[in-house]
């Protein structure tokens, strides 16, 4: 029952995002800086600075920060522009490809990266889903800025 819930509120994230472009929880890669990011999600478990040239921060949310639905959050900052670059979600709840197609359909660009990630991008909606091992269980969802083609 509980992982029903978290997988309906993690849909109703998605839904958000697929109604209102590259948003996730009001938060709109390109768009959003730092301190609207902690109005809405409050303080980082951790913050840390890219290396070497120092041009991202990183707030990570832990699974006892992150919203319901979610594991983990990472907002990278661009800092020169100081808006939200982009979004790393871990999903709490099992999702697979076929829960992806269906709000998505297909993807612009589907690969596999080096140690055999399978990797769908979805240009216009500012999504990327990288799956686990299996090709067909969700490992993570970033949020972009929404990109034509």
């Amino acid at each position: 029952m509980f992982k029903k819930l978290l997988l309906t509120i993690f849909i109703i994230f998605i839904f958000f995002v697929n109604t209102f472009g590259a948003s996730w929880n009001g938060i709109i890669p390109g768009h959003t800086d730092e301190r609207l990011v902690r109005a809405i999600l409050g303080e980082p478990s951790i913050i840390w600075l890219s290396h070497p040239h120092k041009e991202y921060k990183t707030l990570k949310y832990n699974s006892e920060k992150a919203p319901p639905g979610t594991e983990e959050v990472n907002i990278i900052i661009n800092q020169k522009t100081l808006k939200v670059e982009r979004i790393d979600t871990k999903p709490k709840v099992k999702i697979d490809i076929k829960n992806i197609e269906q709000l998505y359909g297909q993807p612009n660009i589907e690969y596999f990266t080096d140690d055999l990630m399978k990797i769908q991008k979805f240009y216009s909606e500012g999504i990327e889903v990288q799956y686990k091992d299996d090709s067909f269980t969700v490992n993570s969802i970033s949020f972009v800025p929404v990109r034509k083609q």
